[in-house]
């Protein structure tokens, strides 16, 4: 196996590996980042085929994404060394982000969704390689819940000396479930932020580089992440109103629920906030500038919520109802639910920043995602 050729291999992987192929299940494989992680779980992928085993991958690092481009967490099955004819295509979930911090109920459901999309298709061991989150309150709660809602028989943990210790606690006396506690690899150099930023492009360039626009009809699809066409589009004499109240040019509104959701041509006097909300017995209001949107990147999904394939929004034609999208999908006809991520982007790959505002709890789990 090539993975054997480049790493010698300790002997405690030989153990956790014929472990693992007799209990088979969910194993969670945790660990800060840079201490052998995906290594090890390719090394388990490749040790269990040979054994018999039908393996699934599941990649949940969607800031290093292998199996997928960044913003997915991905899976794949690995059939036996005995089935070497068979080939499985590779189910992507849509995150939006290069980090779960400010995105943990959609890491969390699509982790679960692969999970069991995996035993659906016969798989005995399903791997699930995490990121390399494993400091702060973002980062107990997420690993707390994946344990919740997984239910793993093994929790992996590659550690230097002791650094998650923390995340293990709360789990040494639960029933079922065996925590492996291995070396981080030696071999296994620390990466900067740049060069994982280096990685996202070029895996972003390389993702969108056969490209083409594609228009498609928001009133077509589901949408999700955004508020456009959940809402009763204002009027022509409502715009009106908003864009004096405001003194600024509105191009779209829609009351959604409590919500006054507008689109505007440039800054507005926040002062006249309240005034909107008195008069259309609301509770929030909230404001795009026109082009704000430029460069978002979205998940363009099934009926089911699977993502078929990543676009970046060119263009967004309010009046029309219609979003130009760059994707290298090719029958977009097929696309049943847009997702609106958080990251902007280039389709050269390089990334543009964060779209949207963040709450306070966000910002929080930012912090420690920024440190790690």
């Amino acid at each position: 196996m090539e993975i054997k050729e480049r790493l010698l291999v300790p002997g405690d992987w030989w153990e956790v590996a014929d472990i693992l192929g007799t209990d088979g299940g969910v194993a969670l494989i945790w660990g800060a980042s840079d201490t052998g992680k995906t290594t090890f779980a390719r090394f388990l992928t490749e040790t269990l085929r040979g054994k018999g085993c039908r393996v699934a991958l599941v990649d949940g690092d969607m800031g290093q994404a292998t199996l997928g481009p960044p913003t997915t967490i991905g899976l794949a099955i690995h059939f036996p060394s005995s089935e070497a004819g068979e080939t499985s295509r590779i189910h992507l979930r849509f995150v939006g982000a290069t980090s779960p911090s400010g995105h943990l109920l959609p890491t969390l459901v699509g982790l679960k969704r692969l999970v069991d999309k995996a035993f659906s298709l016969m798989a005995e061991v399903v791997l699930v390689d995490t990121t390399g989150l494993v400091q702060g309150g973002a980062a107990r709660e997420l690993k707390f819940r994946k344990v919740e809602l997984l239910r793993p028989r093994h929790i992996v943990a590659l550690q230097r000396a002791s650094e998650i210790e923390h995340l293990l606690h709360p789990h040494v006396h639960r029933p079922g479930l065996k925590i492996q506690r291995l070396l981080a690899t030696p071999e296994v150099k620390a990466k900067s932020r740049e060069h994982r930023r280096a990685f996202r492009e070029e895996r972003f360039r390389h993702y969108f580089q056969d490209a083409a626009l594609q228009d498609l009809a928001w009133r077509d699809v589901g949408l999700h992440g955004t508020w456009l066409g959940s809402g009763k589009r204002l009027s022509g004499s409502d715009l009106t109103f908003v864009a004096k109240s405001l003194d600024t040019l509105v191009f779209y509104g829609e009351k959604a629920g409590e919500e006054l959701c507008l689109v505007t041509g440039g800054e507005h006097r926040g002062e006249e906030i309240h005034r909107l909300k008195a008069h259309y017995e609301v509770r929030e209001v909230q404001v795009w500038e026109a082009g704000e949107l430029q460069g978002l990147l979205l998940g363009l999904n099934d009926g089911e919520g699977d993502t078929m394939a990543l676009g970046i929004l060119q263009d967004l034609d309010l009046r029309a109802g219609r979003l130009t999208v760059l994707t290298p999908m090719k029958e977009p006809n097929q696309v049943k639910l847009i997702q609106f991520g958080s990251l902007k982007l280039e389709a050269s790959g390089r990334e543009l920043g964060v779209w949207g505002k963040m709450g306070d709890q966000a910002l929080k789990e930012r912090f420690w995602a920024e440190k790690r």
